[in-house]
């Protein structure tokens, strides 16, 4: 397999790039199969819709899974590694709710790679 993706470098100021995923009972199912999160809310509708939110909602880190995605099939690529993310959760998110990443390259410096000082 070859991999092609941006150097930093090559990615401009203000470059941007959009990816929207469709959070479907499927993905939030396999989400809990390979996190470990088995919580009813996520799982159990009976039991969701006694809580607040009333019915299911999708793993706070499966939505944050999407940032990973982003940058690893579109800005910068394949092959590219990202050291740290730090997000929100403002809103639950429902089952049929689409979720959109936008990212942009700003102005600011780029980190030094691993192993580097």
């Amino acid at each position: 397999m070859q991999i092609t993706n941006l150097t930093f470098d090559e990615i401009e100021i203000g470059d941007t790039t959009s990816y929207s995923r469709l959070i479907t009972d499927q993905e939030v199912q396999a989400f809990a199969a390979i996190s470990g999160d088995h919580n009813p809310l996520h799982l159990d509708p009976e039991y969701a819709a006694t809580t607040a939110f009333g019915e299911c909602i999708a793993h706070g880190m499966l939505t944050g899974a999407l940032i990973s995605a982003t940058i690893a099939m579109q800005l910068p690529g394949p092959g590219s590694v990202y050291l740290s993310q730090s997000v929100q959760f403002r809103a639950p998110v429902l089952l049929g709710d689409t979720l959109t990443v936008d990212a942009h390259r700003d102005g600011q410096a780029r980190q030094k790679a691993l192993g580097n000082p």
